[in-house]
């Protein structure tokens, strides 16, 4: 670090020897030097010119932020943020709440906070209501509330709304309903689980739910299997309970209890079916053989769709022999685009591989050519189709399967084995996912643009140039802003 600010330093100072006065920076643009983070120079510059614009106003602010010298950035955004343009103008804003906070200055920052509240675009939104949550502190638990209500309805991701129930749980009075949003999200927190468990009985439907998941989990099973019970059937959250409930019998050896838990829960509804029929292969497996095989048998008979096509793959692999080739065949002819038939097709294709039977390979490989095929599955495909053309001597038809391959999934691992070198990694940003600065950037905005870039819903050249920010901006995994 030393040795940046004295190379910066000793760049100014070659600058003015080299004109013999302080006319270079008339010259040199604010905009261009903070891109170089040049800050000594820019301190120059900003002191020795005489007209400066709205824009480098801004860059100057900026500079100052990420350099942490905020009493410098807030003078300026105080003079002169009123003269930046709309768009950077809540940012500005952010800045400037930013640092009155980081100097004390809570009724001010408050009072921006206040502004922003109303007047802030979307992606700031979380970012605002975060710095009342940290201003507000314990003087005020309704604001407090408030605000941390606003921070989950803007979170975007699931870490920040478990972060923000954490601190909505702690709050005085009754905050079940954050604690049963908590659960939802992270079934084992013990906080919110305590909270739940100290409510007078009897409990409502949500709550047994949650703490018999939350008993499940901890392989307290007697407890788990007693609660998840009292869910009513009725009940919107009954299938989950139910599921979790035929895990604990399962676990304690009550079988049968389990299998007709499974059974209904299979036969009926969608939620938990497929998952369900899972299950009663692997118990299956350990006792109830045949009540399993019959559960499963009408669960062929009477359900469709994906709970079908999992009853009809895991009973063959249960059966075995003719019977277990006629669901099979079945499947494949039903649900031909469904993850259970392309098992059965690959796993065939690779039993006649290993019978150095490359013809018929070939024949069921050939059938998993779908548009609808899994793009984890296409590739791996595609390079064997090859293997087996290339083996019976149809060199031309691998080339052509191959060039697919490279064209499509060029940075699929079976690519590489393929054809290595067919993928030439160039310097620079590649063409379709360059893009030139926004208004944030040019006005000096860069963590604001970062985060704007990295909203849920992003494109590729947005999150491209995400990365590209955050490098600029010396973040690491464990060195970034904490604060927006």
């Amino acid at each position: 670090m030393r040795f940046h600010k004295f190379r910066a330093a000793l760049l100014t100072a070659l600058l003015v020897l080299a004109c013999g006065c302080r006319s270079w920076s008339a010259e040199i643009s604010l905009a261009s030097l903070f891109q170089k983070r040049s800050w000594a120079a820019m301190d120059e510059v900003y002191r020795t010119r005489r007209e400066l614009s709205p824009q480098d106003h801004s860059l100057m602010a900026n500079a100052l932020r990420i350099q942490n010298r905020w009493d410098e950035a807030v003078d300026i955004l105080e003079r002169h943020a009123g003269n930046f343009p709309a768009e950077v103008g809540p940012y500005a804003d952010m800045t400037l709440l930013l640092g009155y906070e980081n100097r004390k200055r809570i009724p001010e920052a408050l009072k921006v906070a206040a502004r922003l509240e109303k007047s802030a675009p979307e992606d700031l939104r979380y970012y605002v209501a975060y710095a009342q949550v940290r201003l507000l502190g314990d003087g005020d638990p309704a604001a407090t509330k408030k605000a941390l209500d606003r921070m989950l309805e803007t979170s975007e991701t699931r870490e920040r709304r478990i972060s923000t129930l954490a601190r909505i749980i702690k709050l005085p009075g009754d905050q079940s309903a954050g604690a049963l949003k908590l659960l939802d999200l992270q079934p084992t927190n013990k906080a919110a689980r305590d909270l739940l468990a100290a409510r007078p009985k009897p409990w409502p439907a949500a709550v047994n739910l949650a703490l018999g998941q939350y008993a499940y989990l901890q392989n307290d099973y007697k407890t788990a299997i007693a609660l998840l019970g009292a869910v009513p059937a009725k009940s919107s959250g009954w299938r989950k309970a139910a599921y979790y409930r035929a895990w604990s019998l399962y676990q304690t050896k009550r079988y049968t209890e389990a299998l007709n838990l499974w059974g209904s829960l299979a036969l009926s509804g969608n939620g938990w079916a497929e998952s369900s029929v899972r299950r009663i292969a692997a118990l299956a497996g350990k006792a109830e053989r045949a009540n399993a095989v019959t559960t499963l048998r009408r669960i062929v008979k009477e359900r469709r769709g994906k709970v079908q096509a999992r009853a009809m793959f895991v009973l063959a692999d249960l059966l075995g022999g003719a019977e277990a080739k006629k669901l099979e065949d079945d499947l494949i002819r039903v649900w031909p685009d469904s993850l259970n038939a392309v098992k059965i097709l690959w796993g065939r294709g690779w039993n006649a591989w290993n019978a150095e039977n490359y013809r018929e390979a070939l024949w069921y490989w050939t059938q998993l050519r779908s548009p609808t095929l899994d793009a984890s599955w296409t590739p791996r495909v595609l390079y064997w189709m090859a293997a087996a053309q290339k083996t019976l001597g149809r060199a031309k038809d691998a080339d052509r399967t191959l060039d697919a391959l490279t064209r499509n999934y060029p940075l699929s691992l079976y690519t590489f084995l393929a054809r290595p070198g067919a993928i030439t990694l160039l310097d620079g940003d590649p063409p379709a996912l360059s893009s030139k600065p926004g208004v944030l950037e040019q006005w000096g905005f860069v963590y604001y643009a970062k985060l704007r870039m990295q909203r849920s819903g992003a494109s590729a050249r947005d999150l491209y140039r995400s990365i590209a920010l955050s490098e600029w901006l010396g973040e690491t995994a464990d060195s970034s802003y904490t604060q927006a």
